[in-house]
């Protein structure tokens, strides 16, 4: 019993330290392929992260959690360079006012003026939705596009999409922080949050293997 709970105690501790959800970050963000980015692309699809209210209106950009602000600046930041004729913005979240429209909104704003066409799927909850949208209304301009997410989401993204369109990962932020002493043997609620967020991807991944090969 007692090197029972040793052991535990030392899990315990390792899944609540930066050192653990670092290198399982790592490993992660390392699936992702970039074999499809040397073609010519002329959509994007951005997709949602969440919310953290019900929004007012469109231009409530308060609601917007951390990871679809982030998305959606980061795309504003590229969008000259990314010569697009279609964004695809995918988001259910919300009730009376979608997360996909929030977005749009937000983009908007920054880019104005712009002749980009851009297609609001404000009902998809997730990325399956997602997937089944595109494949429904077929806005997807070629089979290649630019997929614009978190760097920790763009692998399992990559294995649902990967038998309907080839993407071009564009990574909105680094997850990963490198090396540092002491923090990363000090234990964090980060750490603990990363770490769950991490293993949900790669549960997915597998699964998607599992459902789609």
């Amino acid at each position: 019993m007692v090197k029972h709970s040793i052991v535990l105690s030392i899990l315990i501790y390792l899944t609540s330290t930066p050192l653990l959800a670092n290198i399982s970050m790592r490993i992660l963000i390392s699936q992702a392929n970039y074999e499809n980015c040397n073609n010519k692309i002329s959509t994007g699809i951005l997709l949602a992260g969440g919310l953290t209210k019900n929004a007012e209106s469109k231009m409530d950009w308060s609601a917007l959690n951390g990871e679809s602000l982030e998305r959606t600046l980061y795309l504003a930041s590229q969008i000259k360079m990314l010569d697009l004729n279609t964004i695809i913005i995918s988001g259910g979240s919300g009730a009376k006012v979608k997360e996909a429209d929030i977005m749009a909104s937000l983009l908007t704003a920054i880019i104005r003026p712009h002749s980009i066409n851009i297609v609001i799927d404000n009902s998809s909850k997730n990325t399956h939705d997602t997937l089944d949208f595109i494949k429904t209304n077929k806005v997807a301009a070629s089979e290649h596009v630019y997929l614009i997410t978190s760097d920790w989401h763009i692998p399992r993204v990559q294995m649902l999409y990967k038998k309907t369109i080839k993407t071009c990962p564009l990574s909105s932020g680094n997850s990963y922080i490198p090396f540092g002493f002491p923090g990363w043997f000090i234990p964090q609620k980060s750490a603990i949050v990363k770490f769950e967020k991490v293993w949900h991807e790669l549960m997915g991944i597998v699964y998607a293997k599992f459902i789609y090969s």
